[in-house]
């Protein structure tokens, strides 16, 4: 049986690495004409692993690929986790002691983001069960969410619709070991293309209170100041003035005149490399 993700490869290569590609990518789950199912991101996500560890695991563990996710899953939901870490070498099979985590996996594991992306599925789908909001003409089907990695934008047609959402995917991410962080959450209530500055606030927990957007305030989202549109001038703004920064503090230092050149490219362009496939860069305003 061919697989049927590969006939859109070229396509969805292109869809990542055009302008508007974390956005397009995640917007493109949501309708079918695509013809992009919601299980290949995980594809996506896992095809980094060689086949050849995938075969190892298969082996140490004995059992189908199915009954691994699943037990990964419940590996997750558990507040300790007790990971035995095997490796197979030409000489045979050598297992080193439990590995005992106080809670969650270490960010910088190579098993936990695919840990973390395979478990936040089921918070997804029933994001995705859910009425969400329904642009204007020409676009036709709804949008619920917005989902890359630990990123996540809830979309509703009222506040009441808002807070039931909100508790349901409470509870989902709660039973998998994930928590709000309230101080890096917001609200807001865009009315007729206006943002609504009224003073407003959501409880999604006994005492975790989500606050609404104020006038003049912004949230970021997947690295970008939003507001009730995109503010790609404070985005310019932002990162022009944290690249002018960086250079002074490099070009200041007692470096060589090589080394200069180096650490401003690793340290200081690196700010203008992650919004500039998404916003308009006029060479006078840098």
């Amino acid at each position: 049986m061919s697989c049927p993700w590969m006939a859109n490869r070229k396509q969805k290569e292109e869809e990542k690495t055009s302008k508007y590609a974390p956005l397009r990518w995640e917007i493109c789950q949501q309708y079918p004409h695509y013809k992009i199912a919601q299980y290949n991101i995980i594809i996506d996500v896992l095809e980094g692993v060689s086949r050849k560890t995938l075969d190892n695991i298969k082996e140490l563990v004995g059992v189908r690929a199915d009954k691994i996710l699943l037990d990964m899953q419940k590996a997750v939901i558990s507040s300790t986790l007790n990971i035995a870490r095997s490796f197979k070498e030409w000489q045979g099979m050598e297992t080193s002691d439990v590995i005992h985590f106080n809670k969650g996996l270490p960010q910088g594991d190579a098993l936990c983001p695919r840990l973390f992306t395979l478990c936040l599925n089921p918070v997804s789908w029933k994001l995705k069960a859910s009425e969400g909001y329904k642009p204007s003409k020409p676009i036709k089907g709804k949008i619920t969410h917005l989902l890359y990695i630990d990123d996540m934008k809830i979309y509703a047609t009222s506040e009441s619709k808002l807070d039931r959402v909100l508790k349901t995917t409470k509870v989902a991410m709660a039973d998998i070991g994930l928590d709000f962080n309230e101080k890096k959450c917001a609200i807001a209530h865009v009315k007729r293309g206006v943002l609504d500055s009224r003073p407003n606030s959501t409880h999604v927990g006994e005492s975790q209170i989500i606050e609404g957007l104020k006038e003049g305030e912004n949230y970021k989202f997947l690295g970008v100041l939003e507001n009730s549109k995109q503010e790609d001038t404070l985005v310019l703004w932002g990162a022009s003035k944290l690249f002018l920064q960086r250079l002074s503090v490099v070009w200041s230092s007692p470096l060589s005149d090589y080394h200069k050149v180096v650490a401003s490219n690793q340290y200081a362009l690196a700010v203008l490399m992650y919004p500039m496939w998404t916003q308009s860069w006029p060479i006078a305003e840098l």
